[in-house]
């Protein structure tokens, strides 16, 4: 399975790792490289798991914010 895993957090990369150890999991710790990776392998994926609070934030993407998962997924 082709799996792409956006999140910040340690603990749950590592949960991710476990959980998706034979696949190919592809980590991004950001919505940059997140955004690149599915632009890159455009219909590739079987499964994105999108960290919609990076960083705690979730309140949109704005001047001197990083894009969360939600900005990814609404367009923003």
């Amino acid at each position: 399975m082709h799996v792409l895993f956006l999140d910040d957090n340690d603990k749950r990369v590592q949960l991710a790792m476990r959980t998706f150890e034979g696949d190919d999991l592809i980590i991004a710790r950001n919505a940059y490289d997140a955004m690149r990776f599915l632009r890159d392998c455009l219909g590739e994926w079987d499964l994105v798991m999108l960290d919609h609070d990076l960083g705690g934030e979730s309140n949109g993407w704005g001047a001197g914010q990083e894009p969360t998962g939600l900005d990814i997924v609404t367009g923003k």
